[in-house]
Formats: C-alpha cells, sequence, structure tokens
C-alpha cells in the first residue's frame, strides 16, 4: 500500500471572497500536514494535494462544503513518498494561465468524450485526430499512439500554435486531450471560435484513461508537475526526473551520461565551457547593441517651445503674430507647419493660423526642433 495519496482536481465556478478562502484553506491544510498546490481565482478552483488518506479525505469534505463543490471528484493516485515540498495555496486571476477574453469554461466547454467511448473508437479505428494540447517537454514522456502535437512550450502559446495547424483539421472530428482535463477546458471552446467544426475532449484527461482504461493506445508515462515526474498507466511513479535546468523528463539512461548534472544541467541542455562563455558573449553584445543602437542623440526628438504673445499682438491672428515676433521665419513657412498639426495651442490641441490670440497668458506651443535644417528659432511657435 502506498502511504501518500495524491488528489488532482479542478472546477470552474464563480468563486468570491478569494483572500478569506485562502486564508482559511492555507491554515487546515497546514494543520493536516498536507503538501501541494491550490489555485483559487474568480474563475474556479485547481488543485494538486497530497498527503494521508484521512487527511486529504478532509479537505474533500471541506471543498464539497462550499456551494458548487459539492460534486467535486478528483483524480487519485498513490506514492510511497511525500511528491511536494510544500504547501502553496494562491490567489490568480485564471486557474490555468490562457490569457484569452470570452473564454468562460463555467457556462460552455466543447463535448467531453468518456475514457471508455475514446478507447473504443480507438479500437475500430475511427478517422479521428488526436490532439495533445501539453507541453513539448511533457509529451516527450508519453502520449497517445498517432497523436498530433501542438508543438508549444507554455499553454499561454495555444492560441498562437493554433493559427498553425492545417486548415483541413477544421472539417475534421478532433479530440483533444491533456493531463487532466483543465487545459481542453479552455482549448476547446477557442479551437471551436477558430473554425473547428467537430472537436471533442477526453473527459478527465490522460490520468482519468489511465484509471478506467489502463495503457491501451498510449505509449509511456504521463507528466505529472510534482517529484514524482511521470506516472505510468497503473498510476505508478514512473523511473524519470525532470531537469532543473531545461524541464526535459529524463530517463534512467539520461540520468546516467555524463553530462548530466542533478540541479544544473542535462544532455539536452549541457553546454561546455566555451559553449557557456559563447553564449554569455552573445548576450551582452545583444545588451550592448540595445543600448547603443540608435546612439543617443542621433535620432530627431519632438521639443516643445512655449510661445508667449506679447501685448502688441494682442487679437492678432496666429500667423500675423508670429510673423511679428519671429520676423526671420516666412509666412509661407508657419503656414505650412500649422497645417502640419507642428503648432500646438495652451490644451495641446493642433491650432489654426487663423485663430485669434490674447497677451494675457495665452500660449502657443510648437513641435519641430532639430529636425535636419530645421532648427534654432525655427522651432518656436
Amino acid at each position: 500500500m502506498n502511504p501518500i495519496l495524491s488528489i488532482a482536481a479542478y472546477k470552474f465556478l464563480p468563486l468570491s471572497g478569494l483572500k478569506e478562502r485562502r486564508t482559511q484553506l492555507l491554515a487546515l491544510c497546514k494543520s493536516w500536514n498536507l503538501k501541494g498546490s491550490i489555485v483559487l481565482s474568480p474563475e474556479g478552483i485547481n488543485l494538486f494535494v497530497a498527503g494521508e488518506a484521512e487527511q486529504v479525505d478532509r479537505l474533500l469534505a471541506e471543498l464539497r462544503s462550499w456551494p458548487g463543490l459539492e460534486d467535486l471528484q478528483p483524480k487519485i493516485s498513490g506514492s510511497e513518498q511525500q511528491p511536494f515540498r510544500r504547501m502553496l495555496v494562491r490567489v490568480k486571476q485564471e486557474i490555468i494561465a490562457f490569457g484569452v477574453e470570452g473564454i468562460n469554461p463555467a457556462q460552455r466547454t466543447s463535448p467531453k468524450l468518456p475514457p471508455r467511448e475514446l478507447e473504443r473508437w480507438l479500437d475500430e479505428g475511427r478517422p479521428i485526430t488526436l490532439l495533445d494540447t501539453r507541453n513539448d517537454y511533457e509529451v516527450k514522456l508519453g502520449t497517445f499512439k498517432g497523436s498530433l502535437a501542438i508543438g508549444i512550450e507554455h499553454f499561454r502559446d495555444f492560441p498562437e500554435a493554433l493559427v498553425k495547424l492545417p486548415p483541413e483539421l477544421k472539417e475534421r472530428p478532433v479530440v483533444i486531450f491533456c493531463t487532466g482535463g483543465i487545459r481542453c477546458e479552455k482549448a476547446g471552446p477557442l479551437m471551436e471560435r477558430s473554425g473547428f467544426k467537430n472537436v471533442s475532449q477526453l473527459e478527465g484527461g490522460i490520468l482519468k484513461y489511465f484509471e478506467e482504461c489502463g495503457g491501451a493506445h498510449y505509449q509511456g508515462e504521463c507528466f505529472v508537475f510534482d517529484q514524482r515526474t511521470g506516472l505510468d498507466p497503473c498510476l505508478q511513479q514512473a523511473q524519470w526526473v525532470q531537469c532543473f535546468n531545461c524541464r526535459t523528463p529524463l530517463s534512467s539512461a539520461d540520468q546516467q551520461h555524463e553530462n548530466y548534472q542533478a540541479g544544473n544541467s542535462c544532455p539536452y541542455c549541457f553546454k561546455s565551457p566555451a559553449e557557456q562563455m559563447a553564449v554569455i558573449i552573445t548576450r551582452r553584445n545583444q545588451e550592448v547593441g540595445r543600448l547603443i543602437l540608435p546612439l543617443p542623440g542621433s535620432q530627431p526628438l519632438d521639443h516643445f517651445r512655449p510661445l508667449h504673445i506679447p501685448a502688441a499682438c494682442d487679437g492678432l491672428r496666429l500667423l500675423d503674430a508670429l510673423c511679428r515676433v519671429i520676423p526671420h521665419i516666412s509666412a509661407d513657412s508657419w503656414a505650412e507647419r500649422c497645417a502640419q498639426g507642428l503648432l500646438l495651442d495652451a490644451e495641446d490641441q493642433p491650432s489654426s493660423v487663423d485663430k485669434v490670440v490674447r497677451a494675457d497668458g495665452g500660449v502657443v506651443r510648437g513641435r519641430c526642433v532639430d529636425r535636419g535644417q530645421q532648427t534654432g528659432t525655427a522651432a518656436h511657435a
């Protein structure tokens, strides 16, 4: 028997009083010696928590006492050791970062496909496209046979990657999947908005599929975001670790490689001292280039200079006043600059040459200094 029970669950629903809920949950979890993470947001809750079975049940009872969470059903797995280092309860804008307006899984999601039904479809050889919405380093650990990876490093990159998919997929049946289902809750509606006509999401994700169907049609393990790194189709910890630097899952063979340095690098991101120096030099050159290109002072900038109207020009048109105050600039030149919007009134609005100016504190401001031959008093307006 595994002494540590791990649960993963989420639900999209409107939540309020998040700061108070955070304080309450954190205190309860610590008193029950639970570890993991819980994310609260106005759109719902997402949690990965582990501990002794009795204490985990206490947490579930607490959460199910909240209005709307009575039917919260977690995905459960076991381990011999605590897979988390500490207990975190955080308040965020989204329980899964996406950054797309108008996607509200609490109101609508794509149709859910039960794991058993997907297994049956695959047994029958139905012409469907399996789309893996997870990050590339997760896909490396394992995925459904013949599936198509979206090709992203972070889920927030999904919208940009979506537009690069073959257009013909919009007409085909597509089944999307992720670890536990939460990412598909947002990916599916976005795909439908983008013109995909037949999108389904694997209910409960890979972990629920493992629970009900084992490893049928799946190759490898499933990446999980804790110290276990990966679970096999029996929901047991696989022999993988994750690179501290590049987050790539590492097999036993990878961990025996000469370039594997625990907590530092792995065979996939290791760089020799010469390569590391080359990277440092490149970064420094880029930073120097950012600071000196363009050279300070080499680009023309707008500069504003006020013009106070003398008493002798009170009541004159702006053009006449300018010709009196700065007589070496022709009337045609002032008219042209005024037409270009380079003369502003006291409210920073473009001024007309026919505007009547007053000497009682009225100020006309102008743009146009240090632009080639237009220098010196030509900047006054």
